[in-house]
């Protein structure tokens, strides 16, 4: 099983050590730091640490894409740095989206996405910056406290490959590869088409799965904020892989997607959770309607049709998961986080 030790681990899950924001208004969340094995072949995995708050406050106004923030956020961003927006209030919490653009002096950013509908003057936000390729393995395959690192060699095919999921049920593919010195090439982040990469600009957004291909059985260190609020997800395709966000106490009731996944009558027409296990295939899980003419209840469910206990079922040495999203439209899931994280 991939599993993962996550430092700083009091008796009731985590233990924090707190950090504030530079912004105009500072947020504090515990951080620590996970290791994530992985063995030979395809490993389900996930960042359920994230990047330390950049800035947090309260929307002034949005407009379309275009929210007004107080005076000093944005002055604390970056422009070579590439950022997150997450809602923490209101009706649009949770949501979870990329600023595309900012300006320092009208004191606003864009969104990726338009969040208007339900993100109003008012409510709270944190921006912390997006992970990347080269902040999660290095730029040349080598972070302090980084674990044994992804295994290289002269040919893509030859090394450990991180996947990320595209959101459109394909792949973005990279490797770190090593040059011939013979032919004039260096070592270098490529991807799957030998082109040479920036990992600065690859983009690991934590909501999102991180699947490695390996050679052989390695691991890596991530470090980081643990993120304390729930998570919404967009499913765009049929299999989506994602990470499970939370890196301790998260079971299936914890989680409260009961409350924002589709059921059925039936385990297939349900969407779906499936979780990895330690013999490269997956544990199934579905809320399935009940029957009354039957007698039967509304009730977690195994693929084999047992009913299963939400609270046994715990995603702490699953940092990643895919839903299988059982209808054509895109749906909207909620991924709440472990009720004491609210104490954090």
């Amino acid at each position: 099983m991939k599993t993962n030790t996550l430092k700083a681990v009091a008796a009731v899950g985590l233990s924090a050590l707190l950090m504030g924001s530079a912004a105009a208004q500072s947020v504090s969340q515990p951080v620590g730091y996970e290791t994530l094995n992985y063995t030979s072949g395809f490993n389900y995995l996930g960042l359920r640490l994230v990047e330390a708050p950049a800035g947090a406050g309260a929307a002034l106004s949005i407009s379309g894409g275009d929210v007004t923030l107080a005076d000093g956020v944005v002055d604390a961003l970056d422009a070579a740095t590439s950022y997150i927006f997450e809602v923490t209030s209101g009706d649009a919490a949770g949501a979870v989206t990329t600023i595309s653009a900012f300006d320092a002096t009208a004191n606003t950013v864009s969104l990726a996405d338009d969040i208007s509908g339900d993100f109003d003057g008012g409510d709270e936000f944190i921006i912390r910056p997006t992970s990347t390729l080269s902040s999660v393995f290095g730029e040349t395959n080598d972070v302090a406290n980084s674990g044994s690192g992804l295994t290289s060699a002269g040919s893509f095919a030859g090394c450990d490959q991180i996947w990320i999921p595209d959101g459109s049920g394909s792949f973005q593919r990279y490797a770190f590869v090593l040059g011939n010195p013979f032919a004039g090439t260096s070592d270098s982040w490529q991807d799957d088409l030998g082109n040479v990469i920036n990992p600065d600009l690859i983009e690991l957004n934590y909501v999102d799965g991180v699947i490695v291909n390996a050679i052989s059985p390695g691991d890596f260190v991530v470090s980081g904020s643990i993120k304390l609020e729930a998570v919404q997800i967009a499913l765009t395709t049929t299999f989506n892989y994602l990470g499970s966000l939370f890196p301790a106490g998260l079971t299936l009731e914890e989680s409260e997607l009961v409350n924002t996944l589709t059921s059925a009558g039936s385990f297939a027409g349900c969407d779906q959770v499936w979780l990895p296990d330690s013999s490269g295939g997956f544990l199934r899980y579905a809320f399935v309607l009940g029957n009354p003419f039957a007698g039967t209840p509304d009730a977690w469910q195994d693929d084999s049709g047992t009913l299963i206990d939400p609270e046994t079922i715990s995603f702490d040495d699953t940092p990643g998961m895919i839903v299988v999203r059982a209808g054509s439209a895109v749906s909207m899931i909620t991924v709440d986080s472990p009720d004491f994280y609210d104490t954090l």
